[in-house]
């Protein structure tokens, strides 16, 4: 009997980004003092795949999230999400 595959990690990836600000503030308490939420963030779907290009992992899915986020000080600054 085959069972269905389940894509539990779709799933968290939406919770990330449908609740990011949640997400920062529960699970990255100290980042989120600092990130100035008054300024819109960027999921950077395109720019994560270029980044860690490798190619052992040619064709696999990307499951890790990386998030533009700006900080209170001005400063840009990425998050890797894993």
């Amino acid at each position: 009997m085959q069972y269905p595959k389940h894509y539990y990690d779709r799933h968290w990836k939406d919770i990330i980004r449908s609740l990011f600000k949640e997400f920062v503030q529960y699970f990255l308490p100290q980042l989120y003092d600092d990130i100035d939420f008054s300024k819109p963030y960027d999921f950077l779907e395109n720019e994560y795949p270029k980044i860690m290009q490798d190619e052992r992992n040619k064709g696999t899915v990307i499951n890790d999230k990386l998030v533009k986020v700006y900080l209170k000080d001005g400063k840009e600054c990425w998050i890797l999400i894993h």
